[in-house]
């Protein structure tokens, strides 16, 4: 019987550092995943963010090439009534 409650005994604490390390992969694995969504989270953002200024110097260029135009076709109107 002594046999057979060490071998219980040492059966029990077995389970218990199985479940220990169970529980301990599962925080590793949850806090990996959390550490994952916020990197993956500050790359997005980092994305966004030059997607933006490269949108905003985007529609400057396009604003001066309007005014260029602008002033171009100005010029040349005046230069088609001035010549008439």
């Amino acid at each position: 019987e002594e046999g057979d409650a060490l071998v219980a005994a040492a059966n029990k604490e077995q389970g218990r550092i199985l479940r220990e390390a169970m529980e301990e992969r599962d925080k590793i694995v949850h806090e990996a995943r959390k550490q994952a969504e916020i990197a993956a989270q500050k790359e997005l953002d980092a994305v966004k963010q030059q997607i933006q200024i490269e949108k905003d110097e985007a529609i400057r260029d396009i604003r001066r090439q309007v005014a260029v135009l602008s002033v171009d076709i100005a010029e040349k109107v005046l230069r088609k009534s001035l010549e008439d």
